[in-house]
């Protein structure tokens, strides 16, 4: 079993600095890449200009992969796909192009789940992740859609605190610190933003894939 992510820039088109934002879209699942080597079967890959593809050789950190590509991301937002299924075809390990099979059907269809239901609306659904091919899709999806609410209302401030908290596990002192702010501060945004909650919420996914397809560490 594999989990394919399909992840694609909203509204593309309609980006002032589309060049910029593509080249933004490479440093950044680059650094994925090199972060999360040994659970990628295929690295991350751009495949459309505005569209990338991974292949992973389990589905247990595709989720906190995707929140970290949409927080080195942001402002611009991305909708992605996942599927867990088989691969049908040989897969290339630097490239995640050319593979193809029900992991990948389902990550497709989910993409195109979420386009079909942005048609005629002036702003994208808050839909923005779409999980398939697991028995308990339907409530990691319930999951996802909340915590992804949660981050899409953070402002900028929050956002800097809650990055320094994610990408170096310290203590609230020691952002405080690395940021030159008060610890105060530093608490007042986590409560406001409700990080405590987005991190229950992306926990219990891990915890159940764990419980399905067994532990993975960095």
């Amino acid at each position: 079993m594999y989990c394919a992510i399909i992840g694609d820039i909203i509204q593309s088109k309609e980006l002032a600095d589309r060049a910029g934002v593509q080249a933004k879209l490479q440093e950044t699942l680059t650094q994925i890449n090199r972060r999360y080597e040994k659970a990628l079967a295929s690295d991350c890959t751009i495949t459309l200009g505005d569209e990338f593809q991974a292949l992973l050789f389990t589905p247990v950190p595709a989720f906190e992969l995707m929140e970290e590509v949409q927080r080195r991301m942001h402002p611009v937002r991305l909708r992605f796909g996942v599927g867990v299924g088989e691969i049908t075809t040989p897969i290339s390990r630097r490239l995640a192009i050319g593979a193809d099979g029900p992991a990948y059907h389902y990550a497709r269809a989910m993409i195109d789940r979420m386009k079909e239901s942005e048609r005629g609306r002036e702003r994208p659904r808050e839909e923005l992740l779409y999980f398939s091919g697991d028995p308990g899709d339907g409530l990691i999806n319930a999951a996802a859609l909340l915590y992804r609410q949660v981050e899409r209302d953070w402002t900028g401030s929050q956002r800097e605190k809650i990055a320094a908290y994610l990408e170096t596990g310290g203590t609230q002192e020691s952002i405080a610190a690395r940021l030159n702010v008060s610890q105060s501060s530093v608490n007042r945004a986590f409560k406001s933003a409700r990080l405590y909650e987005y991190r229950y919420a992306l926990e219990q996914i891990r915890a159940y894939l764990e419980s399905v397809y067994g532990r993975w560490e960095l």
